[in-house]
Order: structure tokens, then C-alpha cells, then sequence
């Protein structure tokens, strides 16, 4: 069983993972096409966070969670 402890008034910083993942593959290419640029060069840091405009407490998500989780169930709930 997986657990997380929250407070439900706070903001949740959640990311879709298609968009992270989308965004790691983007950096990989990145970095690996601009190499020899970057070579003398000291590192690049990325930083990827959701929008500003679409804050979210975890208390709205956890009724998200409840709503549309029993309308559309995963495949592995038991």
C-alpha cells in the first residue's frame, strides 16, 4: 500500500508524467546535440514545476482522486 502525508490546505506541485517525461527526453536531446558547445562550459540546470495558474490544494486533488477514481478505476485496484 502506498501512503502519503499531507496537509490538505497546501498547494500539491503535480506534473502529468507524459509532460515530465516528454520534458527529460526534450533535455537528453539538448544536451546531447549542443555537447561540443558545452564542453568549456559549466553545467546547465533544468527546472521543470507546473504552471502557476493551475494551483491545486491537496484537498481538491484527494476529491479528484475520489470522483473520477470510481468512475474510471485502474486496472491494478483491487
Amino acid at each position: 500500500m502506498k501512503t502519503m502525508n499531507m496537509n490538505e490546505n497546501c498547494v500539491a506541485e503535480l506534473i502529468p508524467v507524459d509532460y515530465a517525461v516528454n520534458a527529460l527526453i526534450v533535455t537528453a536531446w539538448a544536451v546531447a546535440t549542443k555537447r561540443v558547445q558545452m564542453q568549456y562550459r559549466r553545467s546547465t540546470i533544468y527546472n521543470y514545476h507546473s504552471s502557476w495558474d493551475t494551483d491545486i490544494t491537496s484537498r481538491q486533488y484527494m476529491k479528484l482522486v475520489i470522483k473520477y477514481g470510481k468512475q474510471v478505476p485502474s486496472l491494478r485496484s483491487v
